[in-house]
């Protein structure tokens, strides 16, 4: 243990022979060894480290601190630990160990470990602080030379004592070490290539490199899973990975180390093409490609990674588009089987697609909320009617949920609110369900709702209704033009919203506003916190970086996607008037607010600031929509008995068919819309809504077989046309007079539509050679093909911000001369000084899984981890699916850190602690220049300002306090002056 201590309090700053003296008062001459004075600033209170002889000296003077006992004239001391002796001594090991065997390996299961490599004659040694492990060290020889491995007590999950010293009984729980191997020897993923560094460039190598996924510490419902990258030529192991988990995952969790994700990609690592399974030409007669055999054939014989071998086992509806599904290595009580026999009963279902789709409905990402018996689920009805032969159901996908059941629900979930619908999973049944105050039954669920009988009683969460800001894009601009909206309407919401990006880097106001209603999180609650007590956008590091990207990606966003930013609009879950008061036409609107009051005159309030209900015509569509008819304009109207409803766009259940059909054939089973009342985007002409009606199933005479669903898989791939089929429409409504009403672009979204049902009824969409695009206008960025451009509003959208969007992170790093420049002195609050070890031991643990994070996944700067905006990233990732997990890591790492600040270095609660000294303290080793490129030392990283940020709350209240303190003062003086005056 440490002979150290820190003592604070000297009213002024003295030698340290005056502290020696004083302190041998207490603890008798000659006991000290060592002492260290510092003052922070001319004026503060100064404090000592002071080294005593004897650890029991160390003792005495922190007892007497505690009782205050410990005086300095007439200023009492305090006194805490240090664990850095002032005079070092050799290192102190609590126990050492020689000529120990080092396995290296991993722990397949509580009974074993797969050996990979082990080293003898190893030395152990233990250093300990108190009462806690401190640091494990390895010495392990290698060809003559002694390495040491360091590990630190927060790297190490689990120390198990097998045969303990003393103990001769025979162990209950045998664990055996396995060889294991490297690399799976399955032929059919031969070749496998693994370029080592001595055959690439450095600068290559670090930029394809592949980093073990840093251990952050879960919440709950994330779990770590492994994925496997498969490419016709290659096979990449990667993670485990942070993932959402689901009800498989979550009801199998004692397995989790045997499921595995496989994703199916070309060779640079994105998404497969069609054409490279079945080209539209084969040769002697072939119409599937060696790719296609090899997807097919992995699916059919699994893969072996060392004593595994991982089974097809199924996939949720956006691993399909994706390319990726799930396997399974069995155990021996388990298998594949055996989990899709738990998951439910699919034998009445006999089209291969559609049972495809309710496997993969107990794979969606979920939060578990509570199980709710059979006898509190009522059974309601649906609301349909037969019209020219078609039945059309009002009810498809949506049932309800009591007030109380739904306010337990979020309470579960954790939501600082209660949302007024949930999508939900229970059992067999997938939808909404929305909050009906009328209710006594728990859950009311309809017909259209059941996909498959399921014994399951557990009410899984998938999403809420909530507040979302609204973005036009392409697709709904070419839409919105056809239907007569002038160009100049878009270019001025283009520069109205430019206007506003380049504004929050400068006007702490415009900043807050942009955020408001542009953003929402946590992030946006941390940067508007630091722009109310005072911080300005431009000065303070970590603010001005997080607004930097921030802008920096909606202009990206502008100039890739056209995504305009709609301050009066919304987009909305999807939800039926279950009072039956609105007509045909009508819907009701009721968004919560940013909080600063009303956007517009054409609505009405109810009487809370925090929502406002819509008046007026109203635009609603859906994505993707490619057909004029999509685009529907509809009457919002004010429906008391529906003041429940916030945040959802409630549709009627009357009229000759449902408008959710009507926009780009949606239903209510989780569908999110585009709801619009700025009178400048409601279009003077509308056009009649496309038939949706999906063509026949192809069913089968037998009960589907695991053979046909992985067939399926691979013909998905082979008939996913949705892709060019969009892209073909763009063209041709860019190109044709009558832009998305010409025929060929009605052709295509009637193909398109095809293409999004293939998934649930099996039959593919052809695009035909003369819909097929021979040059492309320059807004689509092609430079291996044939460009012009564009004359119509989407190109002059695109050359208007062409030249002002980032490439690139434009954040500027934090540098020694930054820190010195904005080091913020408001944020020392006295006895900061108690904390820093603590605080610089826990920045540096989160910087290192910050910086593994971030290495992994290829980003580039601070700000674009923590934002889940990427400028670019490592090309082995996806930009929009891997965005989720990264958010998902930043979420549980803020809490891993905010644990740190409430339970210590030892995870024991600290509630005697000042939380604003030691919140003082991480801002401290954060911000001050003296503790500049101090962390990740060798590394090759910059210095990380998040940190301190973790605990935002505690910072911001410290500035809002020295803000208002200063306020008083200043009162203060303009009072005593204005008095002098009027004595003279």
């Amino acid at each position: 243990m440490g002979k150290t201590v820190e003592i604070y309090g000297f009213p002024t700053l003295e030698s340290a022979d005056v502290v020696k003296t004083t302190l041998e008062i207490y603890t008798g001459i000659g006991s000290i060894e060592a002492v260290e004075v510092k003052q922070k600033n001319p004026g503060d209170r100064a404090s000592a480290r002071v080294q005593f002889t004897t650890r029991s000296k160390v003792e005495h003077v922190i007892n007497l601190a505690n009782n205050n006992e410990l005086w300095y004239g007439r200023s009492y001391l305090l006194a805490r630990e240090n664990a850095n002796d002032l005079v070092q001594k050799p290192r102190q090991f609590a126990f050492e160990m020689e000529g120990v065997t080092l396995h290296f390996g991993c722990q397949v299961s509580n009974e074993s470990l797969r050996v990979l490599c082990e080293m003898k004659r190893t030395i152990v040694k233990f250093v300990k602080f108190e009462f806690e492990l401190r640091t494990l060290y390895f010495g392990v020889p290698w060809f003559g030379t002694t390495y040491k491995l360091q590990l630190s007590n927060d790297n190490i999950w689990q120390v198990q004592l097998r045969c303990p010293r003393g103990d001769s009984a025979k162990s209950k729980c045998p664990f055996k070490l396995v060889t294991g191997h490297s690399f799976s020897q399955q032929s059919v993923l031969v070749p496998i290539v693994g370029p080592t560094r001595v055959r690439l460039i450095t600068e290559e190598y670090q930029n394809n490199k592949r980093l073990r996924s840093p251990a952050i510490s879960l919440d709950s419902g994330l779990v770590y899973v492994r994925r496997v990258q498969i490419t016709p030529t290659k096979v990449f192991f990667c993670g485990p990975e942070v993932n959402v988990s689901n009800r498989v995952l979550r009801h199998y969790a004692d397995y989790i180390d045997n499921f595995l994700r496989v994703s199916f990609l070309d060779e640079e690592l994105v998404k497969l093409y069609s054409t490279e399974l079945s080209p539209r030409v084969g040769l002697n007669g072939e119409s599937k490609t060696g790719i296609y055999r090899r997807i097919l054939s992995i699916l059919r014989d699994g893969i072996v990674i060392g004593d595994k071998k991982f089974e097809f086992l199924a996939f949720s509806s956006s691993q399909l588009k994706d390319s990726s599904t799930w396997m399974f290595a069995s155990t021996g009580e388990l298998n594949a089987a055996a989990i899709r026999n738990w998951m439910g009963d699919f034998s009445s279902i006999k089209n291969v697609a559609k049972y495809a789709a309710r496997l993969g409905q107990s794979f969606g990402s979920s939060k578990e909320s509570l199980s709710v018996p059979l006898h509190e689920v009522e059974q309601i009805s649906d609301i349909d009617i037969i019209r020219d032969g078609t039945k059309y159901v009002f009810s498809d996908g949506i049932g309800k949920i009591s007030a109380d059941f739904a306010k337990m629900v979020s309470s579960k979930c954790g939501y600082d609110f209660i949302p007024s619908a949930f999508q939900i999973r229970y059992g067999g049944y997938k939808g909404v369900v929305a909050m009906d105050p009328t209710s006594f039954w728990k859950l009311s669920l309809r017909n259209s709702m059941k996909k498959f009988e399921s014994n399951n009683t557990k009410l899984d969460i998938l999403a809420v209704s909530k507040y979302q800001p609204c973005y036009l894009n392409r697709q709904l601009i070419t839409l919105l033009s056809t239907l007569g909206i002038e160009d100049r309407i878009f270019e001025t919401k283009q520069k109205q919203a430019v206007c506003l990006l380049d504004a929050i880097l400068k006007d702490p106001m415009k900043a807050e506003e942009a955020l408001e209603l542009m953003s929402a999180g946590e992030n946006t609650n941390i940067m508007k916190g630091m722009l109310s007590c005072g911080y300005k956008p431009d000065a303070e590091p970590f603010l001005s970086m997080m607004l930097q990207v921030f802008r920096a990606t909606k202009l990206l966003e502008l100039r890739t996607k056209t995504r305009i930013f709609v301050p009066q609009g919304r987009i909305m879950m999807g939800c039926l008037d279950e009072t039956r008061t609105l007509e045909y036409g009508q819907v009701f609107v009721q968004f919560s607010s940013a909080g600063r009051g009303p956007l517009g005159d054409d609505y009405s309030g109810t009487g809370s600031c925090k929502s406002q209900i819509v008046r007026g015509d109203v635009v609603v569509s859906r994505n993707p929509c490619l057909h004029p008819g999509d685009v529907r304009v509809l009457k919002a109207v004010n429906v008391p008995a529906l003041h429940h409803m916030v945040d959802c766009v409630v549709f009627p259940q009357k009229g000759k068919r449902p408008h959710p059909y009507e926009c780009s054939g949606g239903d209510l089973d989780g569908d999110i819309y585009f709801v619009c009342w700025d009178p400048d985007l409601i279009p003077p002409q509308q056009f009649e809504p496309m038939d949706y009606t999906p063509a026949p199933c192809m069913q089968v005479d037998h009960d589907v077989t695991v053979e046909e669903v992985e067939e399926y898989f691979a013909n998905y791939i082979v008939n996913d046309n949705l892709g060019k089929i969009s892209s073909a429409h763009t063209v041709l409504a860019d190109r044709e007079p009558l832009k998305a009403m010409a025929e060929p672009c009605l052709n295509l979204a009637n193909l398109f539509s095809i293409a999004v049902d293939f998934s649930k009824t099996g039959v593919p969409a052809e695009l035909p050679g003369n819909l097929r695009p021979k040059e492309y206008p320059d807004f689509m960025e092609k430079p291996d093909k044939t460009t012009y451009e564009s004359q119509n509003v989407i190109g002059k959208l695109f050359r208007e911000v062409k030249d002002i969007a980032p490439q690139d992170s434009p954040v500027t790093p934090f540098t020694k001369q930054v820190a010195t420049q904005t080091y913020d002195a408001d944020m020392e609050v006295p006895g900061f000084e108690y904390y820093i070890d603590e605080a610089i031991d826990f920045k540096t643990e989160y910087d290192y899984k910050m910086g593994n994070y971030m290495d992994y996944y290829g980003i580039k700067t601070e700000a674009e981890f923590l934002t889940g905006s990427f400028m670019k990233m490592s090309r082995s990732f996806d930009r929009r699916d891997d965005a989720e997990v990264v958010s998902l890591a930043v979420k549980s790492l803020r809490k891993e850190a905010r644990n740190w600040f409430n339970n210590g270095r030892g995870g024991r609660d600290t509630g005697d602690d000042n939380v604003f000294a030691k919140a003082s303290a991480w801002y401290h080793v954060t911000y001050h220049p003296n503790y500049w490129g101090t962390y990740n030392v060798d590394m090759r990283r910059l210095h990380f300002v998040s940190f301190p940020w973790c605990v935002h709350d505690k910072l911001i209240e410290i500035k809002k306090h020295k803000t208002s303190t200063r306020h008083v003062d200043h009162d203060s003086l303009q009072q005593q002056f204005n008095a002098a005056l009027n004595l003279v």
